[in-house]
């Protein structure tokens, strides 16, 4: 089996700025659909821009019975989209951004981090261009990670012979 992984893409919510950026979005995004392989399941989600779309997006993703879940940031986006969808996700949370000045998504990834750490919510910070074997390497080891928690949950371990202490 391999790991099932939703990719979140976060955008912004102003449509002036968003106009500029969104071919740097297209672009950002193909990186990853080229660069993952055959290694998971990645389940790719149409970007969020409102909070609507982020509570839609990740209600469809649960009934799918994902492992994890990517939060692409490929430019910047309001963090608030982002922690609303981890709550309701409950899974595992890569925050993915990459390093082009002119996309604004280091920022945005960081904002989005800050917004989780605030909340309480764990995740995972991956700031890269994706083709670079370091940087894929890194979410592969997230994703195989994620889902062989999920696969484990509800397992027992150790229990073997005579009576049990519930230890």
């Amino acid at each position: 089996m391999k790991p099932k992984i939703a990719l979140f893409t976060f955008s912004e919510t102003r449509e002036e700025f968003y106009e500029k950026r969104k071919h740097l979005v297209a672009e950002e995004t193909n990186k990853i659909l080229q660069s993952v392989g055959d290694g998971i399941d990645l389940m790719v989600y149409p970007e969020i821009r409102n909070k609507r779309q982020a509570v839609q997006m990740v209600k469809e993703a649960k009934t799918h019975g994902i492992d994890a879940a990517i939060f692409h940031v490929p430019i910047w986006s309001a963090p608030n989209m982002a922690v609303t969808a981890a709550r309701l996700l409950q899974a595992p949370v890569l925050i993915l951004g990459n390093e082009r000045l002119e996309t604004s998504s280091l920022v945005g990834a960081l904002a989005v981090a800050g917004g989780l750490d605030q909340c309480g919510i764990p995740h995972r910070r991956i700031i890269g261009d994706l083709p670079e074997e370091s940087i894929r390497h890194s979410v592969m080891s997230f994703c195989q990670a994620a889902y062989t928690v999920s696969a484990l949950t509800g397992s027992t371990f150790g229990c073997f012979g005579g009576r049990s202490t519930g230890i």
